[in-house]
This record gives structure tokens, C-alpha cells and sequence, in this order.
């Protein structure tokens, strides 16, 4: 995690690690480029909740962008696409996001 000069908070996230078994070194990504997935300008809510349960591919996240209230949506985790708006109310933010234990679904 990190903050540059214009006070932007970059999270740095992954679902898993790509090891390689004969001698331990962790591909992360450290000699590619950074690129913003998700962006929540100043004055809007959202964040990562968590990965589903497909190996990362995909998350549930929390967004306020384009709306007045936060939603619950399932977005691509590489393009950042909504694939599903779980669920939203004009009058009331989303909260209290609830995992099971085991599989990480809803």
C-alpha cells in the first residue's frame, strides 16, 4: 500500500500467488506495470469486499460511483466491469457484508 503526492491511497491486491516449486520465487507482478482497475474519486465510497470463490478472477465490491448510495456488485477483477449488480436501494448504503466461512460466498 502506498500514497503518492496527490494524498491517492493505491492498494495493491491479488487472490493468490503463482509459485514456482523448485526453488520458491513468487511471481507478484513487481516488474509490471500498475494500472487502476477500480478509482473512487474524492467524495465517492467503495472497496474491494472480497475475491469469489473462481480463483480470484472475479470480487465483490462496494461502489458508490454513478449512484447515490453504495452497492453490492460482482466485478471482473482484471477489467473492472460489472458482471452482476447484487444489490443496491436508492435510500440506504449497502452494509454488514456477510461471507460463509468456507466457501466465500454470500
Amino acid at each position: 500500500n502506498s500514497v503518492d503526492s496527490s494524498t491517492t491511497v493505491r492498494v495493491r491486491s491479488r487472490a493468490g500467488s503463482i509459485i514456482d516449486s523448485d526453488d520458491n520465487n513468487e511471481e507478484d507482478g513487481k516488474d509490471t506495470e500498475w494500472r487502476d482497475v477500480f478509482h473512487y474519486p474524492y467524495g465517492e465510497e467503495g472497496g474491494l469486499i472480497n475475491f469469489c470463490p473462481d480463483d480470484g478472477k472475479t470480487g465483490y465490491i462496494t461502489s458508490s460511483l454513478g449512484r447515490e448510495t453504495t452497492a453490492l456488485l460482482k466485478v471482473d477483477m482484471m477489467t473492472g466491469e460489472t458482471i452482476e449488480e447484487i444489490y443496491c436501494n436508492e435510500k440506504a448504503n449497502v452494509g454488514g457484508i456477510t461471507l460463509q466461512r468456507d466457501t466465500k460466498e454470500l
